[in-house]
């Protein structure tokens, strides 16, 4: 079919696939040659061809609110891509430092200069990603803008990275591993949450904050894939976690389906927020005192490889620093047991593979233990 906004598409199952022609591109990618052995032979179809797209319309015509999105991409041409470059370069620069660190756990200085070197300005990025598609998301219901992804692969983070385009500007910028909470039927912008999304049926808002005093804790000092499960030896950077790499962690607000966090939630979590650097260090030490008072009893039951740097012998409470992060943090719900506690989840080599859980109310330490000390009752 013929489209007057999308040019030549044709209709794959439930959404119609196309082709944009992006100039800006050429060039993009060279590292990957020495990745990816299909790397090259994807770049020259871009050049070529034109950027993959795809549009999701479930089997129907575009919209008018997805002809209108895309339309917004052709007008702005290279002002917009330049926009997207930088974004993608701001966030190289943030996350580099941590990923600089993994990397010679790794693989000492082997590779540095060509897969994960120093960047001063968006130019010197083409190399390291490569756009892989365009995708045109649909409009859920009583929706009024239409997101629009482009999806890049990363010379530095196995998994890529998609920019979300709206209203002709540059949204956001993901790790593909958010690509599946994208796709969550609700959503909502919330003044102190930011960005919450949900699927249906589940008992909490998902979103993503600063780790705040934690915000430099990563466990890299060895190969994640030996004790996390999502991570791949065979992949290159291991999957250091997008939010770990960028000093954030995923949040949770447990509320009723049909409300946004509530007022109490909200106070709590802002005052939690507000005394953090106090409340941070007196959760270092007691994560400090629960690992030493463990460390026996972890070691023993521990499976994996070099249980000395997995688990080690440590001094003082930042000596976490290298083998625990902060993954998640849970707004309690305003009912039930510990209403309106902050239960903070760490994971790392030593923490097993759900977690040790703290929380927190009115500014003190409940409690430090398995994963469910820090998860509403309900949902443990």
């Amino acid at each position: 079919m013929q489209d007057p906004f999308f040019g030549k598409i044709e209709l794959y199952y439930d959404r119609w696939k196309g082709a944009l022609r992006v100039p800006f591109f050429a060039g993009f990618g060279r590292s990957f040659e020495n990745l990816d052995e299909n790397a090259a032979d994807h770049i020259s179809t871009i050049e070529k061809n034109g950027l993959p797209i795809e549009i999701e319309t479930k089997g129907g015509r575009p919209s008018k609110l997805q002809r209108d999105a895309f339309a917004q991409i052709t007008r702005w041409r290279d002002r917009l891509w330049i926009d997207v470059m930088d974004a993608l370069t701001a966030e190289y620069q943030k996350q580099r430092p941590k990923r600089l660190r993994y990397w010679k756990t790794l693989y000492g200085m082997r590779g540095i200069k060509k897969f994960l070197p120093p960047v001063k300005k968006s130019s010197e990025l083409k190399p390291l990603l490569m756009p892989i598609d365009l995708h045109v998301k649909a409009a859920g219901k009583a929706q009024t803008e239409i997101d629009i992804d482009i999806l890049f692969a990363l010379t530095w983070f196995s998994e890529g990275a998609f920019v979300t385009i709206r209203e002709g500007r540059v949204f956001d910028v993901n790790g593909g591993a958010s690509w599946l909470t994208h796709t969550w039927p609700l959503r909502m912008i919330h003044p102190v949450f930011g960005i919450l999304r949900r699927p249906l049926h589940v008992p909490s808002w998902s979103g993503i904050a600063g780790a705040g005093p934690f915000a430099d804790w990563a466990a890299i000092s060895l190969n994640r894939a030996i004790w996390d499960g999502s991570a791949s030896e065979n992949e290159r950077d291991s999957n250091l976690d997008w939010q770990v790499a960028r000093g954030h962690c995923f949040v949770r607000v447990y509320v009723d389906e049909k409300k946004g966090p509530s007022t109490t939630q909200t106070a709590a979590y802002q005052a939690f927020r507000k005394s953090e650097d106090v409340a941070g260090k007196a959760i270092k030490e007691a994560l400090f005192d629960y690992y030493q008072a463990n460390l026996k009893a972890n070691r023993e039951a521990y499976t994996g490889k070099y249980v000395q740097r997995a688990i080690p012998k440590i001094k003082k409470p930042d000596d976490l620093n290298d083998i625990t992060e902060l993954y998640l943090l849970n707004v309690f719900p305003e009912k039930g047991e510990h209403p309106l506690a902050i239960g903070l989840l760490f994971k790392g080599s030593w923490t097993g593979p759900a977690g040790i859980g703290v929380r927190s109310s009115e500014g003190q330490i409940e409690e430090v233990g398995q994963s469910e000390v820090a998860t509403p009752g309900e949902v443990n």
